[in-house]
C-alpha cells in the first residue's frame, strides 16, 4: 500500500505542476485535485505510466 500512495503523490504532484503550468485559476486546480485525490485513491492506480488515459478518462465524465 505504501509504495501505491508515493507513486499517487507523485502524480497528483506532477498534475498540479501541470495544471499550474496552464495557467488554471487556483479554484479550478484545487478542484481537479480533489477529483485525482478521490480517482487515485479510491480506484488505486497503480502505475503511473500504464494508467495516465484512465485518470484523463476518468477526470473527462466531468467535463474537464
Amino acid at each position: 500500500m505504501k509504495k501505491n500512495t508515493k507513486k499517487n503523490k507523485k502524480i497528483i504532484q506532477d498534475y498540479k505542476l501541470w495544471l499550474s503550468e496552464n495557467n488554471l485559476a487556483t479554484k479550478t486546480i484545487k478542484k481537479h485535485l480533489e477529483n485525482i485525490d478521490l480517482y487515485l485513491n479510491y480506484y488505486e492506480v497503480v502505475e503511473k505510466e500504464k494508467d495516465i488515459g484512465s485518470v484523463y478518462s476518468f477526470l473527462n465524465r466531468w467535463g474537464y
